[in-house]
């Protein structure tokens, strides 16, 4: 499988549109070949149909995936040299066997494969996405997939806008079982935006109390024609101790709203790459529990 490039990382819908190239190779000996081609282009099959492989592509919770098929091309690739010349054959012909000479067929698939992304480390989230593909229509003790090479291989650009891919694996299983169920759980994004909230209704309750304070001695400055001297001084008095106020009020919250926001800010950070990476760890050290695995 070549991972020819992802499309579209959908959040919103939990899934993902990849664009692959799918090579099967097999021998079938029931078949032979007449005049095979050292060049494995030349060797396209039209004129018949042999039996193929069926794949099903199935994504987390076993649901099958949406697959479109772009492009499809089957050749014979000649690996030996013909059989001898047959004389009871009425016209000549090289002949080649089918178990000697495997099938090839490449494939071009657009895939929309579901997804149970993790978001409760959002926006420093690691998630892991399985595509699981099966033969179908065959049991395992006829046919069975196996890997050629590392067996999946990405071509495209691994960073775009807002994602990038950190890596790709093969693992092989005989019975997979990814079903994950959806929950409701507090993500690292909802902490932001009650953190948000809250810091700005602080903020709010702030300049309201300064502007109290501030009105206050407006207030005071309108009453200076008062009859009773005395009591317009205690009240002067009191508009220069609330302006005093207002001025410490907003020098205090100055300083300790910054260092809040900056104690926030670092902490959020630390939480979610551990969180991230954690999770990442504890996925792949499940992953090949007891499993064969293939590529990095």
């Amino acid at each position: 499988m070549n991972i020819l490039s992802i499309r579209k990382i959908d959040i919103a819908n939990f899934n993902f549109v990849t664009e692959v190239q799918i090579i099967l190779e097999w021998v079938d000996e029931r078949l032979v070949f007449k005049h095979l081609n050292k060049d494995i282009e030349l060797n396209a099959i039209s004129n018949f149909i042999p039996w193929l492989p069926e794949l099903e592509f199935l994504g987390d919770g076993m649901a099958m995936s949406e697959v479109q098929l772009r492009r499809s091309r089957l050749t014979v690739n000649r690996q030996s040299d013909p059989l001898p010349d047959n004389d009871q054959e009425v016209q000549e012909a090289l002949v080649f066997e089918g178990k000697k000479n495997p099938l090839i067929l490449k494939r071009k698939l657009t895939i929309t494969t579901t997804c149970q992304f993790d978001l409760g480390a959002f926006p420093f989230d690691t998630q892991v996405c399985t595509m699981i593909t099966r033969l179908s229509k065959v049991t395992k003790e006829y046919v069975k997939l196996e890997p050629l090479g590392r067996g999946v291989h990405f071509l495209g650009v691994r960073r775009g806008l807002e994602y990038q891919l950190e890596s790709e694996v093969m693992i092989r299983k005989n019975d997979v079982s990814s079903s994950i169920p959806r929950t409701a759980y507090l993500k690292l994004v909802d902490v932001w935006f009650v953190y948000c909230v809250i810091s700005l209704f602080a903020v709010c309750v702030v300049i309201v109390v300064i502007q109290y304070l501030h009105t206050e001695v407006g207030d005071i400055n309108s009453k200076k024609s008062a009859n009773n001297g005395l009591m317009r001084m205690n009240k002067f008095d009191q508009a220069v101790l609330n302006r005093l106020r207002a001025v410490k009020v907003n020098y205090i919250c100055r300083i300790v709203y910054p260092v809040i926001s900056a104690i926030f800010l670092i902490a959020y950070a630390v939480i979610g790459y551990k969180k991230s990476d954690r999770g990442k760890e504890l996925y792949f050290a499940n992953a090949f529990t007891g499993e064969e695995s293939l590529g990095n």
